[in-house]
Parts: C-alpha cells; structure tokens; sequence
C-alpha cells in the first residue's frame, strides 16, 4: 500500500480529519488509500508559539488534542487521496502549493510502531 510521512502534529491532524489538505510541492497521479506515516523528528507540538502563529486562524481545540500522544516513526492511520488541485478553500490550503485533498480519515487505534519513512509516496507492505 502505498504511503505519506508527515511530521507530527499534522500525520495525527489530517487522521483526526482535521486537517483536509496536504500541501506538497509536487504532484502525483496515484488517487486512493494512503497510510499516513509519521516521521522520527516532530514539527513540534501544538502548543509551540510557531504552529500556533501559523494556524491561528483555523478553528480546533488546541487544548484537547494536546491530550492525544503523537506518536513518532510510526504508521498512525490512513486517508483517501481523492483529487490534487491548486485552487482550495481549505484553512489549511498554503498558496503557491499543490492541495493534496483528503477524505475519509481514520487514526488507528494501534499505531504501527518503528517504521522507517521515506520521501514522496512510498510502498508499505502490511
């Protein structure tokens, strides 16, 4: 199956479904079921002035998601790609980035644990 890394917190955001976009700076035309995989090195976490800076202006409770643990080099769930454009309306939509929309969001429950990432899609075998 194929896969994504992300840094955390956004792995965790966009299985939660709250994140709907993913901003990269390339395409792909694979459209379906990607594991969303979360990198060895955080972003940072949600209450760091920087993530909040930038994404103030999206509505969600910093406060309850502080409470989930986002966990490190690991599988933590999955999400449908069903379309790549460059014009959405998503909070999260960054201009000048191509707007990888996401559906369907499920954050296991287990995560996979030790998984090594890897840059653009890649295969995960389950």
């Amino acid at each position: 199956m194929k896969a994504l890394t992300l840094k955390q917190p956004f792995a965790t955001l966009i299985c939660l479904g709250i994140k709907d976009v993913e901003n990269r700076s390339w395409q792909t035309a694979y459209r379906g079921k990607l594991l969303i995989h979360s990198s060895t090195k955080p972003y940072g976490n949600l209450k760091d002035s920087l993530l909040i800076e930038k994404y103030d202006h999206i509505d969600f409770d910093y406060e309850k998601l502080n409470s989930i643990e986002f966990v490190n080099s690991a599988i933590v769930g999955e999400v449908e790609l069903i379309d790549i454009v460059t014009d959405s309306t998503s909070p999260w939509a960054q201009q000048g980035k191509y707007h990888w929309l996401l559906k369907d969001p499920l954050l296991y429950e287990h995560p996979i644990l030790n998984v090594k990432g890897h840059l653009n899609l890649w295969k995960f075998n389950m």
